[in-house]
C-alpha cells in the first residue's frame, strides 16, 4: 500500500495529495516536525508534561537522572518543545512560591530540621524538595530557611533551665520553646551533648562517667585551654571530660581561674611584662613560647573592659604627643 493510501484511504473523495507535488510541511499534515528533526516520535508538549507531572519530577536534576524516562519524552524538552516552552516549572508543574512564602509555609508547618523536610509528606507541590537549588540567589543556610538558627548548647541550657524544664517528657511538650531551640537538642548539640540531666540542670548527669576534678583540671591546662569560650568551642574535648564543669564539680568549683589555670594578672601588670620582654608585634605576642601561664594568649578577649589596641598593649603605637615631641627635637638639632 502506498503512504497516500495508508494515509489517506483509498476513497475517491478524499483529495490524495501528492507528497512531492504539495507538499508543504510535516506540520502542514499534522506531523510535529520536532519529532522528525530529532529522529524520534516524541509525544506532544502537553502529553509528555502530563506524564513528567504525574512522575513527580520536581527539578532540572531530578529530570536528567529519571531512569524510568520513557523513549518517546526528550531529554531536552526545552529544545524540542520551542514553540511551547514557557519555562521548567510551567513544564514541571513545579511554579514554586518564593523563597520567603514557602520559607513562612515551612516554618508555621513547625519542620525544625533539613532531615524533617525531606521526610515531610504534606510538603505543597510548589515548595520545592531542594530549596537550596531552587532558591540559590537567595539562600543562606536551613538553619535561616527553617527558623531554626539556634543558640548555643549553653544560651539554650540556661534558657531551658530557667523555664524550670525538669525531664525529657515536658521538653517534648513544651509549647512556649522558642524557635531558636531546637526539639532535638540531643542531635543539634551533639558535640557538645552528655545527658538530659546536664542539658536540663536536673542533677541527673552520670558523674560516675566523667573523671575527677584534678584529673580533668590537668588535662585541660594540658590543653592551652584559657577562656571559657575557648572551653565551650574545644571540639577534641575528651567525652569524660564535662561541657558544664562547673556543675559537675560543684563541690570542688572555686572558678573559671582555678580550673583552666589562669588566674591571670590585671591587664596593666600583664602589659608591663610584655613591654619588658620586648614583644613588638602580634605575631611575636603568638609565637612568645615564654609566655606565663597568668599572661593570656588571647589579651583582647580577657582583657576586652580595658582593651583599645595591639599597639597600645605592646607599647608600639606612636601617640601624636610623642610625634610633636620627636619634631621639636629635629628642629632644635637643625636650628643648632
Amino acid at each position: 500500500m502506498k503512504l497516500n493510501e495508508k494515509r489517506y484511504g483509498t476513497d475517491n473523495w478524499l483529495k490524495q495529495p501528492d507528497m512531492k507535488k504539495d507538499f508543504i510541511s510535516w506540520t502542514s499534515l499534522g506531523v510535529d516536525d520536532n519529532r522528525r528533526k530529532h529522529g524520534t516520535d516524541f509525544l506532544s508538549y502537553h502529553e509528555a508534561q502530563k506524564i513528567v507531572q504525574q512522575a513527580g519530577i520536581k527539578t532540572v536534576t531530578e529530570y536528567r537522572n529519571w531512569k524510568e524516562h520513557p523513549n518517546n519524552m526528550p531529554a531536552a524538552p526545552n529544545k524540542t518543545y520551542t514553540n511551547e516552552w514557557n519555562g521548567w516549572g510551567d513544564f514541571l508543574g513545579t511554579d514554586f512560591l518564593s523563597y520567603h512564602e514557602a520559607q513562612e509555609i515551612v516554618q508555621q508547618a513547625g519542620i525544625k530540621t533539613q532531615k524533617e523536610y525531606q521526610r515531610w509528606k504534606e510538603r505543597p507541590s510548589n515548595i520545592p524538595a531542594n530549596p537550596y537549588i531552587v532558591y540559590k540567589n537567595e539562600w543562606n543556610s536551613w538553619g535561616e530557611y527553617l527558623g531554626t538558627d539556634f543558640l548555643s548548647y549553653h544560651e539554650a541550657q540556661e534558657i531551658v533551665q530557667q523555664a524550670g524544664i525538669k525531664s525529657n517528657q515536658e521538653y517534648k511538650r513544651w509549647k512556649e520553646r522558642p524557635s531558636n531551640i531546637p526539639a532535638n537538642p540531643n542531635d543539634v548539640y551533639k558535640n557538645d551533648w552528655n545527658s538530659w540531666g546536664e542539658y536540663l540542670g536536673t542533677g541527673n548527669v552520670r558523674e560516675k562517667d566523667f573523671l575527677s576534678y584534678k584529673e580533668a583540671q590537668e588535662i585541660v591546662q594540658q590543653a592551652g585551654i584559657e577562656t571559657q569560650k575557648e572551653y565551650f568551642s574545644w571540639k577534641e574535648r575528651p567525652n569524660n571530660i564535662p561541657t558544664t564543669p562547673n556543675r559537675t564539680y560543684k563541690n570542688e568549683w572555686n572558678g573559671w581561674g582555678e580550673y583552666l589555670g589562669t588566674d591571670f594578672l590585671s591587664y596593666h601588670e600583664a602589659q608591663k611584662i610584655v613591654q619588658k620582654a620586648g614583644i613588638k608585634t602580634k605575631t611575636e605576642y603568638k609565637r612568645w613560647k615564654e609566655r606565663p601561664n597568668n599572661i593570656p594568649s588571647n589579651p583582647n578577649d580577657v582583657y576586652k573592659n580595658d582593651w583599645n589596641s595591639w599597639g597600645e598593649f605592646l607599647s608600639t603605637e606612636t601617640s601624636s604627643s610623642q610625634i610633636a615631641m620627636k619634631l621639636f627635637v629635629e628642629k632644635r638639632k637643625i636650628a643648632v
